[in-house]
């Protein structure tokens, strides 16, 4: 794994702009061979790992001067950091079957260059992966355990995971390769230290790691505190926050740094920030306001919500550009999510307008709005209902008034869905008969006896998401000397939320017009010109409705037909391992090819170590490889044995 160290971006960026304008300038008269001058220098000086290193490293070590690429101009730029310190050291013991005894990391945790700390693992390790490892039987892939490197808290571990959350794994032991671990020592060393580095620069942002060196059995890492590196000024100009990196634990203090680079940079005429705000697509234009306001209320019963925008006209103008917004919660408090044409990486969180369900009785009572009964059906009884009180979680007890009576009682006869309740209260010789569809589910009589037979009971039913009949019929059989008093109780629903929760409630955005644009250009002159284009000789004609006849004489060179490239062959040992199998079980040579396409730069082929060149430069189409390899793939697919009993 290889390691970059920490960049100051905005002085790449200089050497870049200014670099590409120096180059475009010397052919300014002719734009197709200024974009080729410039891209031919880029591929040249950068296109390469070493051409990027010699760039970088000038920063770094300031004995070198930042030239454009013309070479036309040049200025001085340096980072100075901290010397490089031992990180970690990992030391493996390699067994007879090709699994790892055991590996122990010693590592420092304060930029010392001291090991404090020591983090062992016993064995077996049969296999090592980019950020893990794995435990299996000795000389095996069975009963495998996957472990991911974790750091914090400045202590180093490993923690038990599934396959699916460790990449690049690959078998050690004999079980998988016969190779031996000598054979690829520096390998799994690379990839243990790899894992380790990458784990700690996970939870620390400051760790640059700089560099790694493998002695026998062992293999020792170096790194940088870039937090406490320091810009040394140079020719070129530079700006920006001197530790950033406190940033990653302070969020909060990135719109105070953002104002603060903007009062640094309008005071210097040649910054970015004034080049930007003082061109002329932005100070020639009109400044714009518009806002956009969210309201959400209960009208009619019903939850409405609607959104005023006076901005969607200026979102459509194509010369109309995004200056600053603010975005305001419920309560009024905002944040800017854009300022100075750019995002500024701060999101705006929900804020919520609640209700309280039991301000909308009226609304039940009156059967008014959006209402079900507990079983979900939409049902309602207006004109009959006589009370309603909140139960909670949007649920209303509902009493219902009588439908009928009989000779001496209540009678009540209703759809129902859901959960109900029938109470009844009757003085003397007592007949409760409750139905549902025709059906009784209920049914009480007293007989008649010299002395007064009172009754008092309920019944609770539930007909689920079913919508029923029900009839409950209360009376007083004897000489009618007190009524047979009932009452019926059904649950509704108003849904109504109890909150509506937005990201905003209201935006405040500031564009910059920089003229008025035509939405409905006429394109009849343009139309007529193309119609009658016509060519001959290099020579093309026109008609113009309004000049009359032209002509242009261009003369087209025919370029290349293709942007040469080459192919080249890698050729690697490759033990990878999964989850329940690795290579060696289902191929006799792990050894695997894999080819490579580079563009070419000046007719040259790039090569890297270990490279072969199948291909040199040339106009490659390997459309008849391909076509092959995606119909060798189909025809597997196809029933060979017409098992379908048709002929294929």
């Amino acid at each position: 794994m290889k390691w970059r160290s920490f960049l100051r971006i905005k002085i790449i960026t200089a050497v870049f702009i200014l670099g590409l304008c120096t180059a475009g300038s010397v052919t300014a008269g002719d734009p197709v061979s200024a974009g080729t001058d410039i891209g031919s220098q880029v591929r040249k000086s950068w296109a390469s790992e070493e051409g990027f290193k010699k760039i970088t490293q000038a920063l770094y070590t300031g004995n070198t001067t930042l030239k454009t690429l013309d070479g036309s101009q040049q200025g001085t730029a340096r980072i100075n950091c901290p010397g490089t310190l031992s990180l970690f050291e990992i030391l493996v013991q390699p067994g007879p079957t090709g699994d790892l005894n055991f590996i122990s990391v010693t590592y420092d945790v304060d930029f010392d260059g001291n090991f404090e700390k020591q983090y062992q693992i016993p064995g077996p390790v049969s296999g090592i992966c980019a950020n893990g490892f794995v435990k299996c039987d000795a000389g095996t892939w069975n009963n495998c355990h996957w472990y991911k490197w974790k750091f914090e808290n400045e202590e180093l571990s490993a923690e038990e995971v599934s396959p699916s959350d460790l990449g690049g794994c690959y078998c050690i032991n004999t079980g998988c390769t016969q190779a031996g671990f000598l054979t690829f020592k520096d390998q799994v060393l690379r990839s243990l230290g790899g894992g380790v580095a990458g784990a700690m620069a996970a939870a620390d942002p400051r760790l640059s790691v700089a560099e790694a060196k493998i002695d026998g059995i062992a293999i020792r890492y170096y790194a940088q505190n870039v937090g406490n590196c320091s810009l040394t000024q140079g020719t070129f100009s530079t700006y920006g926050f001197d530790k950033p990196e406190d940033l990653y634990q302070n969020a909060a203090l990135l719109s105070t740094q953002a104002e603060n680079e903007v009062l640094s940079q309008s005071a210097d005429s040649d910054s970015f920030y004034t080049l930007l705000t003082g061109s002329p697509a932005f100070t020639n234009g009109e400044r714009l306001t518009c806002q956009k306001v969210r309201n959400v209320y209960v009208s009619n019963c019903k939850l409405t919500e609607d959104i005023a925008d006076s901005c969607s006209a200026l979102e459509n103008r194509s010369d109309c550009y995004l200056e600053e917004e603010k975005v305001y919660d419920v309560n009024g408090l905002s944040v800017t999510t854009y300022r100075n044409f750019n995002p500024t990486g701060v999101s705006p969180v929900d804020s919520c307008v609640t209700f309280n369900p039991a301000d909308f009785a009226n609304c039940v009572a009156n059967c008014q709005g959006d209402i079900t009964t507990d079983g979900g059906c939409s049902l309602c009884y207006p004109g009959q209902i006589q009370s309603v009180s909140y139960q909670g979680n949007g649920l209303w007890r509902v009493s219902l008034a009588r439908t009928q009576t009989n000779s001496c009682g209540d009678v009540f006869n209703y759809q129902v869905c859901g959960e109900f309740e029938v109470s009844w209260d009757i003085p003397d010789d007592p007949t409760v008969t409750i139905k549902l569809d025709g059906t009784v589910v209920e049914s009480v009589t007293i007989g008649h006896t010299d002395g007064t037979d009172p009754s008092k009971g309920s019944y609770q039913g539930d007909t689920g998401s079913e919508q029923k009949e029900l009839y409950v019929s209360l009376n007083n059989e004897g000489a009618c000397n007190g009524w047979a008093n009932g009452s019926l109780i059904v649950y509704l629903k108003l849904n109504i939320p109890s909150a509506v929760c937005h990201d905003w409630w209201k935006i405040e955005r500031t564009y910059v017009c920089t003229g008025t644009p035509t939405h409905d250009p006429d394109v009849s002159r343009a139309d007529t010109i193309a119609e009658t284009l016509t060519e001959g000789g290099g020579t093309w004609t026109y008609t113009d409705p309004i000049t009359g006849t032209g002509s242009v004489d261009l003369n087209i060179e025919t370029g290349e037909t293709c942007i040469k490239a080459c192919k080249l062959m890698l050729t690697e040992d490759r033990a990878q391992a999964g989850a329940t199998t690795t290579t060696a079980d289902y191929r006799t040579d792990p050894t695997s090819v894999t080819y490579i396409y580079r563009t070419c730069i000046d007719g040259t082929c790039p090569v890297n170590p270990g490279e072969t060149i199948v291909k040199d430069c040339q106009c490659l189409n390997e459309f008849n490889e391909v076509y092959g390899a995606m119909e060798s793939l189909r025809q597997a697919t196809v029933d060979m044995i017409c098992s379908d009993g048709t002929k294929k």
